[in-house]
């Protein structure tokens, strides 16, 4: 990874608001990016308002999907590089939600393909999909790029649909121009900062932290959970090969960890040393299986998980701590970053 290439550089963040859109904005302009955040309103459930961002970094608040206004937003920033994070990302919500979802992750992406073609400074585009693209026949494998996609669930299905849109505009107006596009398909991620406490490591920690114990369903399910800086790298990385070279393809790329990391969610709760109520099966179908194989990422982008399951609770759960007993969360969130960043560049 390249710090010094994000300098002055011109990069639109959608969905800048969210858990993990909220740790690359921060990312971002600590390398002293120029950045554009367009997201709906924060709701409560990340780090975003605590944040303390340089004047460089710009926020909208839009919905995507709508359009109002998008078009002119992009053409004024002209953006040079895009991660496309913004997305109705919740399972269970999709479930319950199914014509949001859709409208959310499809037209949302949809439409910001559309104000980006043409943008005449576009160099690359990074869009966010879902380790839940892939047609899961519960074979226990780790799913490799090329493996046929398919959603059996509204929030799958619609990543599915993202996908496909996004391989229609990069074919017909993005490689041809030397725009680089690909699909990045990224796991489970989990760190400071995260206040949806239905998922599961935010609720097991918040309430290990107020000594209550948390619902947890399918505690038998294997999952690829990863630190969120370690997926974050994967879309930098990602975001940088684009702009050394413009696929022939779009592509999907895989990131996540090796299969001894893939854990179940009673392994989880056992590391965090939480107590819980194992309650019943959701209404909806979810995979009992679900890990990637990253081999691609590692070889083309030189990208891995730095951060072990264990080290990475760890560290997440002394962040709840720290925040909770009064300490800022910007610089919790900084110091985090400069920690993370001082390790990839031992590694040189």
């Amino acid at each position: 990874m390249n710090p010094s290439l994000w300098q002055n550089r011109r990069v639109l963040v959608t969905g800048h608001t969210g858990f993990k859109g909220s740790w690359l904005i921060k990312w971002l302009d600590l390398m002293g990016a120029e950045t554009l955040g367009i997201s709906l309103a924060p709701d409560g459930f990340s780090a975003y308002e605590k944040l303390k961002l340089s004047p460089r970094a710009k926020s909208l608040t839009m919905d995507l999907a709508s359009a109002d206004g998008l078009e002119a937003a992009v053409a004024g920033f002209k953006p040079e590089v895009v991660f496309h994070l913004a997305a109705q990302a919740l399972v269970g919500r999709a479930y319950e939600r199914p014509l949001e979802t859709f409208r959310s992750n499809v037209m949302g992406a949809v439409r910001l393909l559309e104000a980006l073609r043409t943008c005449p400074d576009l160099r690359a585009v990074v869009v966010v999909t879902s380790d839940k693209v892939y047609r899961n026949l519960e074979t226990g494998r780790p799913f490799q790029e090329d493996d046929p996609l398919g959603g059996t669930e509204p929030y799958s299905a619609s990543k599915v649909c993202q996908e496909q849109a996004a391989a229609a505009y990069g074919a017909s107006y993005f490689l041809p121009h030397g725009v680089g596009l690909a699909a990045a398909r990224g796991s489970n991620v989990y760190g400071g900062g995260d206040y949806h406490y239905d998922r599961l490591i935010p609720g097991l920690i918040d309430g290990l932290l107020r000594n209550q114990p948390q619902p947890i369903r399918n505690p038998g399910a294997v999952r690829p959970w990863q630190y969120v800086l370690c997926l974050l790298e994967g879309y930098l990385r990602l975001a940088e090969e684009l702009l050394a070279r413009t696929p022939e393809r779009v592509e999907g790329w895989n990131f996540g960890p090796s299969l001894d990391q893939c854990v179940t969610v009673g392994r989880i709760v056992e590391l965090l040393s939480g107590a819980a109520v194992f309650g019943d099966t959701p209404a909806f179908a979810e995979a009992k299986t679900l890990c990637l194989n990253a081999e691609k990422s590692a070889a083309e982008l030189g990208w891995r998980v730095r951060v072990p399951l264990e080290e990475g609770l760890a560290r997440t759960l002394e962040f709840c701590r720290r925040e909770r007993g009064g300490e800022r969360t910007d610089d919790l969130m900084r110091e985090e970053l400069e920690r993370y960043v001082q390790a990839c560049s031992a590694e040189l």
